[in-house]
């Protein structure tokens, strides 16, 4: 079996937690780091709140940097609706007992990269401030970086035409600066964007709490989350975005791709955030290499969750 090296950019409230989960549970990745940027949290609370999931994965040898508290330009407020006073969607976990790296994310993730240059994959499932300020103050890191999975996007390929909304996704609405700098990089992207997140339902979640260990403290998490979005008027399924990055580098058969070019526009209005795609015409002078979802098989992903998180 091939293992990629992996590292886990993200902002950890539930959804994040449940991505950082699958990836600790899944003997095709090796977790080499987990770097948190501002997102739904402020970044610091974000940090603590991986160390938290990873401690109580048995993971707290990895080492958790904490990066951007802002996007690169613009201002993110936070007000705890989509994730709740602790971040993590009212879920009362008890602070871990490890500690951050004292490095910061960008330097965290220059050492990795120096370490094993070509080797580690980048799993993104957060505004990409933190990847973008390693692109401005380690250029060499386009060339080092072995690829990327997100869950970034809007690419206007899914196969479902109730999915071709043409809207930013929330992560590249936050910091379009930040994507922009990051998707049009050249770097390789694997992208389960919003053509396939939105196909994610409720009953996916309902299947997990009926099949899964009941006793396991990742069930209880689960189950104190989806009550936390029923309250707050958000979808269960929502839980589930963000471990699809994580799923599609462990199952590269779970999705099936269009290869493609991406940009972003970073202009202010409607079109902010917006993520464009293209396959050939004026897409051929973009300097992106993108794949983008346009299928996903979802019962796989969710016995992936059964038999690794919640068995």
């Amino acid at each position: 079996m091939c293992v990629k090296r992996v590292i886990i950019d993200c902002d950890p409230s539930a959804d994040d937690a449940l991505a950082l989960m699958l990836a600790a549970a899944s003997p095709e990745l090796s977790l080499e780091a987990v770097t948190a940027v501002c997102g739904v949290c402020d970044v610091r609370q974000s940090a603590n709140n991986a160390l938290k999931i990873l401690e109580l994965c048995g993971c707290s040898e990895i080492p958790v940097a904490a990066g951007a508290s802002q996007p690169l330009k613009r201002k993110l407020e936070f007000d705890g609706k989509y994730c709740g006073c602790d971040g993590l969607s009212e879920t009362e976990l008890k602070p871990a007992s490890s500690c951050l790296s004292e490095l910061p994310a960008s330097e965290l993730l220059h050492q990795r990269l120096e370490a094993h240059p070509g080797e580690i994959y980048i799993i993104s499932i957060a505004p990409m401030t933190n990847l973008a300020e390693l692109l401005m103050k380690y250029p060499q890191s386009r060339s080092q970086i072995a690829g990327i999975y997100t869950i970034n996007g809007s690419y206007g390929v899914a196969s479902d035409k109730s999915c071709w909304n043409p809207r930013p996704s929330w992560n590249v609405r936050t910091d379009p600066e930040a994507a922009k700098l990051v998707i049009e990089s050249g770097i390789p992207i694997t992208a389960a964007g919003l053509d396939v997140t939105m196909q994610l339902k409720n009953h996916m979640t309902e299947r997990i709490l009926t099949e899964g260990n009941k006793e396991s403290w990742a069930y209880r998490f689960l189950e104190k989350s989806i009550d936390f979005n029923r309250r707050r008027g958000l979808e269960p399924y929502s839980l589930l975005v963000d471990a699809m990055a994580a799923a599609a580098a462990v199952r590269p058969e779970i999705a099936r791709y269009i290869q493609g070019k991406a940009a972003v526009s970073d202009q202010d209005g409607l079109m902010c955030g917006q993520t464009l795609f293209g396959v050939k015409g004026y897409a051929d002078a973009w300097n992106s290499d993108v794949r983008a979802a346009c299928s996903f098989d979802f019962d796989t992903y969710i016995d992936l969750f059964l038999e690794r998180v919640f068995s």
